[in-house]
């Protein structure tokens, strides 16, 4: 049985760059990038803000970001 290709669904996706869009611009965060996707590829990416706080220049298409993944120390205490 095939399944049909997913695709990202363009009114919510319109939503979450409108939203990352009025964080950035209301100083609430200095910038934000977001992708999102399936296993067919990449189906969106965005990315508004500034490189640094306080500086007016636009986040790069080449940022790097520190991440940390807080879900695992989560499970971890729920499993205790």
């Amino acid at each position: 049985m095939t399944q049909a290709p997913r695709t990202l669904h363009q009114g919510r996706w319109k939503s979450v760059v409108d939203l990352a869009t009025r964080l950035c611009e209301a100083n609430t965060l200095p910038c934000i990038a977001i992708a999102t996707g399936t296993a067919d590829g990449i189906q969106g990416i965005c990315h508004v803000g500034r490189q640094r706080p306080g500086s007016p220049d636009p986040l790069r298409d080449d940022a790097i970001f520190l991440v940390a993944s807080i879900t695992k120390p989560i499970v971890c205490m729920g499993a205790m």
